[in-house]
């Protein structure tokens, strides 16, 4: 009795330990300046489209890449739209995007691609990241 009690705290604990190796973790920034800084881009946009993009047979995490129309520029080049590329596993810190709706958007570039996870999501009011870019 008591070895199959052990080895079902044993079973439990390693399952957790297991999720919690993928579960998605991020920094939490002292700042919007901050934030800011480690961002290519930033802006509010309206997620207008998204397409599948398969990142190879040795990536099995789903990819996509969303599509808006900028309706105000932060921090970056004002371009009309852009095109993000991120993740839409939890585990992988995905977020996923509703077309229609608007989003305020931190993205880095990453081999030419910009991209963005929930890591990157503003932490702080939009107020301070423009307050944050008037000073750069």
């Amino acid at each position: 009795m008591r070895a199959s009690i052990l080895l079902a705290a044993l079973v439990a604990v390693s399952t957790l330990a297991a999720g919690a190796a993928w579960a998605c973790s991020c920094v939490r920034y002292d700042s919007a300046a901050q934030q800011l800084a480690e961002a290519y881009v930033m802006f509010v946009g309206r997620m207008t489209s998204f397409s599948n993009h398969a990142m190879g047979d040795d990536y099995p995490h789903a990819m996509h890449m969303a599509r808006f129309e900028v309706r105000r520029t932060i921090k970056g080049e004002a371009l009309p739209v852009r095109a993000v590329m991120h993740a839409v596993d939890g585990a992988m810190c995905g977020v996923r995007f509703t077309p229609d709706r608007d989003y305020t958007i931190l993205a880095r570039v990453q081999d030419g691609v910009l991209t963005t996870s929930a890591c990157s999501a503003p932490q702080f009011p939009l107020s301070d990241y423009e307050r944050a870019a008037r000073a750069e």
